[in-house]
């Protein structure tokens, strides 16, 4: 088709751009993202090279590793006797709190990981809300059991760690 079959139109200049003051061809302003709060100063995000190794037999106790600065591999679950069994975070599938039967006793933290084989891991304890945040985020290395089962009235006590295997249906 030639362009002289084609009928000139005068198009009105307004737009809505021009009704809100800017033209098509300006930048548009900036995308700003609300500032990130920092971490409290005793739960500084370390790169996984700087985490801690495995708490070994006798060391003070900690509840659980320092948060990572980003997503791990794998997550450590340690009982008394301080042997680990490890899970990778690739198959971790839902970390929740869920009330327990026992009286007096808060929540607790029900972690299931799904592979070739189903396992779903129980913690009990006390304060453990930020726990599961964090095992959330993926951002743990390990989580260990109190080697009494006696609360010492820390921060975070773990009094048992339970690992069982689900059939699949």
């Amino acid at each position: 088709m030639s362009g002289e079959n084609v009928i000139g139109l005068d198009r009105p200049k307004s737009s809505l751009l021009d009704a809100i003051g800017r033209t098509a061809r300006q930048d548009p302003p900036p995308v700003t993202h609300p500032p990130v709060p920092p971490a409290p100063p005793d739960e500084t995000p370390l790169s996984p090279e700087e985490l801690a190794p495995l708490p070994q037999i006798g060391d003070a106790y900690e509840a659980h590793s320092r948060v990572a600065g980003r997503p791990l591999a794998t997550i450590f679950f340690l009982s008394r006797t301080g042997l680990p069994d490890g899970f990778c975070y690739a198959g971790f599938e839902r970390v929740r709190m869920i009330e327990t039967d026992q009286p007096g006793a808060g929540p607790a933290l029900l972690v299931r990981f799904n592979g070739s084989v189903i396992y779903e891991v129980l913690i009990e304890g006390r304060n453990l809300l930020a726990l599961c945040t964090q095992i959330g985020r993926q951002v743990i290395h390990w989580v260990r059991e109190h080697p009494t089962g006696r609360d010492d009235r820390g921060p975070v006590f773990i009094r048992r760690i339970t690992i069982r295997e689900i059939e699949r249906q």
